[in-house]
C-alpha cells in the first residue's frame, strides 16, 4: 500500500523533514506517478536513461532528489 511506504518507521514523525504541501498523499496516487521503495528494490546505478534498480530499470526525463541526510 502507497500510503504505508510513506509513513516513516525507522524515526519519529516531525523529528525529519515534514511534507508541508496540501495534497501530498493524492500525488502518489496520480497515474503518472510511481514510487519505488529503495529499501525493497536498492538502486544499483544511475544509466544514460534513467535508474536501474535491483529488479528493473526505470527510464526518466529528469531525476531530482532530495539533499542527503547527514547522521
Amino acid at each position: 500500500m502507497i500510503t504505508e511506504k510513506l509513513i516513516p518507521k525507522t524515526y519519529f514523525y516531525g523529528t525529519k523533514r515534514q511534507p508541508l504541501d496540501t495534497n501530498y498523499f493524492e500525488t502518489f496516487n496520480k497515474p503518472n506517478v510511481l514510487l519505488v521503495d529503495v529499501n525493497e528494490t536498492p538502486i544499483k546505478e544511475i544509466t544514460p536513461t534513467g535508474i536501474r534498480t535491483s529488479d528493473k530499470e526505470y527510464e526518466f526525463d529528469i531525476i531530482c532528489s532530495p539533499p542527503a541526510s547527514t547522521p
